[in-house]
Order: structure tokens, then sequence, then C-alpha cells
């Protein structure tokens, strides 16, 4: 595909105006998988403490034992606890996917990123993964832009999975709750 030809003056306002944007989304996003992190794992610790709460225990006790139509069913306590577990550790895995795509979006050329951390910091830093793939990363990864292909697939899995774990979870949370609702 050809391109026109931009002035140095042309450059500089495209590159300015994209990377400002694609620095405020990256922003959004992470936080977005923030609340992901937060919500689940909230709601993970709110269910733990239920099931593990002497006195929770003792009410639910009380109420099965008054009326078996109230009687809640610890399979989706446990359904619950174990998705909501889970869909926390993928968004952690969506974050930490984020991030490398994040640097690789916003460093620009990979060479003048790799010049700044290199020459300017003296190497006082480590070289982020999105740059240099590191030694724990798997030889069949290889360059730079595999890894980052591999990174971005498997950022989009963990958010999917996140997401439709968190909801099985709530509606397992909810199911579990519901028999003591008085509706």
């Amino acid at each position: 595909m050809n391109r026109p030809l931009k002035t140095p003056e042309e450059e500089h306002r495209i590159t300015e105006f994209y990377s400002e944007r694609l620095k405020f989304l990256w922003e959004q996003y992470n936080k977005l998988f923030g609340y992901g992190v937060l919500l689940t794992g909230l709601t993970f610790t709110l269910l733990i403490f239920i099931a593990l709460n002497s006195e929770t225990r003792d009410i639910i006790n009380t109420i099965c034992s008054t009326s078996k139509d109230n009687c809640l069913n610890p399979l989706f306590l446990k359904t619950a606890v174990l998705t909501l577990f889970v869909a926390t550790i993928c968004f952690i895995g969506c974050r930490w996917c984020s991030q490398i795509l994040m640097e690789r979006q916003i460093y620009g050329n990979a060479e003048d990123a790799l010049y700044y951390f290199e020459k300017i910091l003296n190497n006082e830093t480590v070289l982020p993964s999105a740059l240099t793939p590191k030694s724990y990363t798997p030889e069949s990864v290889g360059d730079r832009s595999r890894l980052l292909n591999m990174v971005g697939n498997l950022n989009e899995l963990l958010k999917w999975v996140g997401i439709a774990l968190t909801i099985v979870g709530w509606v397992s949370a909810l199911r579990y709750i519901f028999p003591l609702l008085d509706i």
C-alpha cells in the first residue's frame, strides 16, 4: 500500500496525536482489568468468608433444619468460589499480557526504544518484555513479533474466559443465597 509522503511536521503531529490516544486507551484498558481483578477477588473473598465463618454456618444450619425448602446447596457455593478464583487468575494474566502489548505500542520504534533504555539509562534498568524476550520465554517463541502475537492471543483468551467465569461465579453465588431471600 503506497501512502503519500508526509512532511516532518505532519509526521510529528500524527505521532503525537496517536501516542497520546494510545496512552489514554491503554490506561483505561488496564483500569478495566484492575476492576475485574478487584470485583472477582472481592466476591471470592466474601464467599470464602461466608463459607468459613462459624456464625454464618450456624445461621445457615438453623434455616436448613427448620425448612428443607430453604436449605442452601453447597455445590453452588463451591462452583462460585472455584470459578471466581480462576477468573481472578485470568484477569491477572490478562493485565500482564496487556502490559507487554501496551509497552510495545507506546514505545514506538523498537530500535529507538532499545537505544533509550540501553544508552540513555546506561543499562540501569531491565528491558521491557515487549522489546526483548526474557530468558524464561520459550525458544519456540523466538523473535519479538511472535512473542507479541502469542501474548495478544493469550490476552484475548484470558479476557473472555475471565468474563465468562465471573458471570458463572456471580450466578452461582446468587443461586446459592437465593433460598435466604424472603421474596
